[in-house]
């Protein structure tokens, strides 16, 4: 019995306890209310109230034409003496900072990112390999606006290739190339509204290779494919060590780190791989996608048409084969070309 009224007194004082702070919650914000100035906003310039319009970023003091201290495009600043390829070993070799190569280091005003790829050796992370070198211009709730990003950037590698991004509709791409060293800068896209709101801007280093070497010579293997090995009859393990990846038996599997060609946006070319019942791919799709390329379908035509001298690839969407164990389609609605090699389709 005595347990019993002591949880009840216990209940009534947290009732009473509870309701006496509403009380005085609610004349602190009468209080609030009056002593508050018209317009007058308490948020902190860079961060916003739950369910408000996001405000601009405060603006970063950086000073650009230091920082970005290369005349062509190629990684500059913390990233200076990275390579795109390296592990994680070698990352920390020559730049301890990235010693973690998946955490963000910030430094000068901008946050440097280091994108690595999937461990080729289970629990190895020393194996990683970095695919994506990225230059945030934003920290500390501080940013430096988009126009002066791209402005500065133009005045050191010339002007930039724009065209629409393939992944975000309304959105704009600035892409700089450096075909010498295999290298592409693009200027992450971004829409007015997005700039007005303080989005911060980012340059993304990556390997890249023009389509038509990308494609390659009539009867040669594909240059993109890894160490010249050809991805027919390899083994799931086989495709893991070359490819970082490794493919799901009896299904198809994307490989993620295929080497991109100068216009693809985030994401690579898609290359599905097949593996059969023996755990070997026996056929792989590439599909070749020219939606929002800035020269359209003519340069993908061009680069078939130099590879699979005169066979001709149909608008009907069928397939039609192009070399011993390839075949080829186009499809108009996806507005891309495909090719598939290995089993017949």
């Amino acid at each position: 019995m005595m347990t019993r009224k002591f949880a009840l007194i216990t209940g009534m004082g947290v009732a009473l306890a509870l309701a006496g702070c509403s009380k005085k919650d609610d004349k602190d914000k009468g209080k609030n209310t009056k002593s508050a100035k018209p317009g007058a906003s308490k948020t902190k310039p860079g961060k916003t109230k739950p369910g408000a319009a996001k405000s601009p970023l405060a603006k970063a003091n950086v000073d650009l034409k230091k920082l970005i201290d290369t005349e062509t495009a190629v990684p500059f600043g913390e990233f200076k003496k990275i390579k795109l390829g390296m592990t994680k070993a070698e990352v920390a070799k020559v730049n301890p900072k990235f010693v973690d190569v998946m955490k963000g280091h910030v430094h000068g005003g901008v946050t440097y990112n280091a994108f690595s790829g999937r461990m080729m050796a289970k629990g190895d992370k020393n194996l990683f390999k970095v695919h994506t070198l990225g230059v945030s211009f934003y920290a500390n709730f501080k940013s430096v606006p988009f126009a002066d990003v791209k402005a500065a950037l133009e005045a050191k590698w010339g002007k930039a290739t724009e065209h629409a991004d393939f992944n975000m509709k309304g959105v704009t791409s600035y892409f700089w190339h450096n075909p010498k060293v295999g290298v592409r800068a693009m200027l992450g896209g971004s829409t007015p509204q997005r700039i007005k709101m303080g989005f911060s801007p980012k340059v993304k280093f990556q390997a890249y290779m023009p389509l038509d070497k990308w494609l390659g010579e009539p009867g040669k293997p594909f240059p993109f494919l890894k160490e010249g090995k050809p991805m027919l009859g390899m083994t799931g393990a086989d495709v893991k060590k070359v490819y970082d990846y490794e493919p799901k038996q009896k299904s198809a599997s994307s490989l993620p780190y295929i080497l991109r060609t100068e216009w693809d946006g985030d994401q690579p070319p898609s290359i599905m791989v097949w593996v059969d019942d023996a755990n070997k791919v026996d056929r792989y799709t590439i599909s070749l996608k020219y939606k929002d390329h800035p020269k359209g379908a003519a340069p993908f035509v061009a680069a078939l048409k130099a590879k699979y001298p005169g066979k001709a690839i149909t608008d009907d969407g069928k397939w039609a084969q192009v070399a011993a164990n390839v075949w080829a389609k186009h499809e108009k609605g996806w507005k891309a070309y495909k090719l598939q090699i290995g089993k017949k389709p």
